[in-house]
Order: C-alpha cells, then structure tokens, then sequence
C-alpha cells in the first residue's frame, strides 16, 4: 500500500565524544507531510548535559545561551514522539547517525518506520562523486550523496551556511521529491529498478508506483562493441620506459623533472612486466607513484596489445590515476 503520510526529521548534536551514540541531541525538526505537502512542522532546541563543544556552535550557530534555556531531553523527545505518532520516519544518513542517536536515548523507532534517503540517493545514483565520468546516457552524477551534494545536483542550491534542524528537514524534503521523481522516470532501468524493490518488499517500493512487468536485465545493459581486429603485437622494451622519465624524456618538462626513485620505480615495474612474476615496492611520498606504475602499464599494454589492469586500492587514489591521465 502507497504511504501518503510521513515524517522527515533531522537531529543536531553536540559531537564532543569519538562516538555517535554518545553525541547528545541539541535540536530537534522534523516535518510532517501528507499527500507530498507539508502538513505540519516541529522545532525544539534540547538541552544536553555536558558544555557544546566551539566546533558545534560554529557549525550549527546555536549557542550555549539558547540550549541552557531548552527543554530537557525527556520534554523534548515526548513532544517529537506525540508529533511522529505511528508514522515513518525518514532522514539522510539516518542508519548511520540520526536513528543511532534515538537508540541511544531509548527512543526505539520499529525497523519498518525507518527510512534512510541515503540508502536511496544510492539506488538513483549508484555512480556518483567527483571526477566521474558521465553516465551511459550522458547525464552527469552528482559530485558526491550527502544532502547538500544532491540539492546542488538537483537545484544548483549552494551548501548550506549554519546546519539547523528543520532548515535541514526542509531541504531533505526537496531532495527526497527529486529522488521519487527520478525513481518514477519510464526508462528502461528505473523499470528494473522499481521491480527488484518490489519482489525484494523493500521498504522505499511504498512510494513508487508498481511494476508489475518484469524487464529483462539484457534490455537494460547495452551490448558491447564487437571486437575489432588488433594490431600486430610489438616488442616490450623495458629501456624505453626508463628513457621517459630521464632528463629531456617524454614524460619530462612543463611542471615535470625527473625524480631518481621515480625512476627507479618505473624501472622495476616495467621489469617485472617483461620478465613475469610479482614484485612488492614500497614507495614513500613524493615518489611520484602513480606515473611511475602507469607510464610501464600502459607502454606495455600498448606493445603487447593486452589490457593491463591497475587497481588502486581507495577512491582517492582512483581519482588520482583518472587526474594523472588528464594530464
């Protein structure tokens, strides 16, 4: 059955201790909407127990002054629990931190009132961050899945100034009705979409329309070029990699000079690449380690006409290699 009535909320807090459980809620804001209207909304600062941390207050803009003078804790969350009733409660990144801290207080929200816009920021946009490259389609995803990531993708919204609760329960309304008209679009993949939420029971199919027919997943992935011929390999000359990063070399000059653990590096790889095996280096900062393993990758793929496959092991470093490749 389709929910036509729900509650977004946003918890601010004091993040004076290392863990989120232990962060005390300071303000509470929350929305109720009904039929994808605000219907009514709540706001209250709460008053923690230990001092807010500077960081807090610059973040928020709510001082010391204005939580010594809110309700307690227990006044606050019974005002929040008689507003939310038996609705569901949606919030970003509510697994990993907004429903965390009502588990904390003892406010045990059921699982299936429990919705996370994070979770389905993933689903619309399961390619997003900065330096991605556009999609099959030719849209481009967002830089990143936090709230203010996904307004500027929807709305060319700037980020927010002070992080207040309800300002954060409003926007999050703005963002999540950008998020279902996404999931709604008549393409062949939100069709699939919609369907494996729905044979999965998955709590967000409760706000999209059914999808009754099944789509075929060959429909959706687009057929590979087929395989054009390949050139004759060529010969792997190892020497020629070194004479890149030499004085005067391919890969020199402009902002480039060369750098002898560079080149020792890129030697060593392109070694192990003409003689087989394995080889751990170990390379510290300002090696210049990215060109040094990519230069003899990509010669030797080149002669040999294989791919090589270089794995970087965290999203920086992948977005290091894409930069570097630019250049």
């Amino acid at each position: 059955m389709a929910i036509s009535e729900y509650v977004i909320f946003d918890l601010e807090a004091n993040a004076d201790q290392a863990h989120p459980p232990r962060h005390e809620i300071i303000e509470i804001g929350a929305l109720l909407i009904r039929d994808g209207e605000e219907a009514d909304r709540l706001e209250t600062l709460v008053r923690p127990t230990r001092p807010l941390r500077p960081q807090t207050q610059e973040l928020t803009g709510i001082t010391q002054e204005m939580v010594d003078a809110a309700p307690r804790p227990a006044e606050a969350l019974r005002s929040f629990r008689s507003f939310v009733g038996n609705l569901p409660l949606i919030a970003h990144n509510g697994h990993g931190y907004d429903f965390v801290l009502l588990d904390a207080v003892g406010e045990k929200i059921p699982d299936h009132q429990r919705l996370d816009t994070l979770e389905l920021a993933h689903i619309v946009f399961p390619r997003a961050g900065k330096g991605i490259v556009v999609n099959i389609d030719g849209g481009t995803p967002p830089n990143g899945r936090s709230l203010d990531e996904l307004a500027r993708h929807f709305f060319g919204d700037h980020p927010r100034g002070a992080h207040r609760a309800l300002d954060d329960a409003l926007l999050l309304h703005r963002v999540l009705l950008g998020l279902l008209v996404a999931m709604e679009d008549d393409s062949l993949i939100r069709r699939l979409q919609r369907w494996v939420l729905q044979a999965g029971d998955h709590p967000w199919v409760r706000f999209l329309s059914s999808q009754s027919e099944r789509v075929a997943l060959a429909d959706v992935v687009p057929l590979p070029e087929p395989p054009q011929p390949k050139p004759p390999a060529r010969p792997f000359n190892p020497d020629a990699v070194s004479e890149m990063f030499q004085d005067g070399g391919a890969l020199m000059g402009q902002s480039r000079e060369p750098r002898e653990q560079q080149t020792d590096m890129a030697e060593l790889i392109a070694d192990t690449l003409y003689k087989g095996g394995e080889r751990l280096i170990e390379a510290p900062t300002g090696t210049g380690k990215t060109l040094a393993y990519l230069a003899p990758a990509i010669t030797y793929g080149r002669a040999v006409q294989r791919p090589v496959v270089v794995a970087p092991h965290s999203k920086v470093l992948q977005d290091q290699v894409m930069t570097t490749l630019e250049e």
